[in-house]
């Protein structure tokens, strides 16, 4: 009865505070008070339950032994630990959407972006290494000794993870130079890998080439090559070579180049003349018996799929010179 009347309780806290208190919290301009709300929400029931279990034991249960009471007791401390790590997690999974994203959102470094989610990352494997070493001590086992043992351990541990310490401080170091970030294209020159870069963590890069597929790069080895980053400058260089009949007259090969520069400044994923050093560039350059050539450089924003671009380019030059 103790029980029943506590998870009772739970639902009508329950019911308080998704009612009330999201009512009442809706109306304050920080997030702070949203994100304890919407943590305790789910795990009020359960503590009510822990706290109906512990209170119905001290009122109503006698046990055979004391080793049946102290693992009774045992395992309602493991329960409501449980509980305790699911809602720090959950504060923490609440506190980086809410709070962290959006700070990240509004600097203009990329590179607090990137942080968030290894932070995140970070603060939840601490708290579940705490919450291991907790239920452990609840359990009776020394922890100051265990402890003692990993230190004593500490040098073959070390040892045996030599290429992981080497990923993480590759890691830490492509976080400092800030030599590219997720969302860029790159190549890394030492191993000729191409592709986008889709999640840099502590031990790896993970990339996504032409063809699709996941490519996962040890830190180590990321931090050791030469990056040729696409995405760091405004475009990638395109040259073409236009044929024109060769007893074409000055005028119409400047019109020739009026239509060309027309066509690529419509273009949107065409870099424009604003960029300095990636200026559309026409000029006559071969007078052949032949054949006039018409040397085209222009640049395209897309680093990673250029075809597309090229093809919309080339099918308008096309069509506008037959016109």
């Amino acid at each position: 009865a103790t029980v029943i009347g506590f998870l009772v309780l739970g639902r009508i806290l329950e019911f308080i505070l998704t009612k009330y208190g999201k009512a009442f919290t809706s109306k304050t301009k920080n997030d702070w008070d949203d994100l304890i709300i919407d943590s305790l929400i789910f795990p009020v029931r359960y503590i009510t339950f822990i706290i109906g279990l512990s209170i119905g034991a001290e009122l109503f249960l006698t046990f055979q032994s004391p080793e049946t009471e102290s693992f009774y007791y045992q395992v309602v401390g493991l329960i409501s630990l449980g509980i305790i790590l699911w809602t720090i997690l959950k504060i923490i999974d609440l506190f980086s959407e809410r709070i962290l994203i959006r700070f990240a959102a509004k600097t203009k470094s990329r590179l607090d972006d990137q942080l968030v989610p290894l932070v995140k990352r970070a603060l939840k494997y601490v708290v579940i290494l705490l919450a291991l070493l907790l239920a452990l001590d609840n359990f009776g086992f020394d922890i100051t000794a265990l402890l003692a043992g990993l230190g004593i351990g500490g040098l073959a541990v070390a040892f045996a993870a030599q290429e992981t310490i080497k990923d993480v401080f590759g890691g830490l170091t492509i976080f400092a130079n800030k030599s590219f970030f997720v969302g860029d294209y790159v190549t890394f020159l030492n191993s000729n890998i191409s592709g986008r870069v889709t999640a840099i963590n502590l031990r790896t890069t993970r990339l996504r080439n032409q063809e699709g597929r996941v490519v996962t790069i040890p830190n180590s080895q990321v931090a050791a090559s030469q990056v040729e980053n696409w995405s760091a400058a405004p475009g990638r260089r395109t040259q073409i070579i236009i044929a024109l009949a060769p007893y074409l007259s000055t005028d119409a090969v400047e019109k020739a180049k009026v239509i060309v520069r027309n066509v690529l400044k419509k273009n949107k994923r065409v870099v424009q003349d604003t960029e300095k050093d990636q200026k559309i560039t026409i000029w006559l350059a071969d007078l052949l018996p032949n054949t006039l050539n018409l040397n085209v450089i222009y640049f395209v924003t897309e680093m990673a799929e250029p075809q597309q671009v090229w093809d919309e380019v080339n099918t308008s030059i096309k069509k506008e010179l037959e016109s």
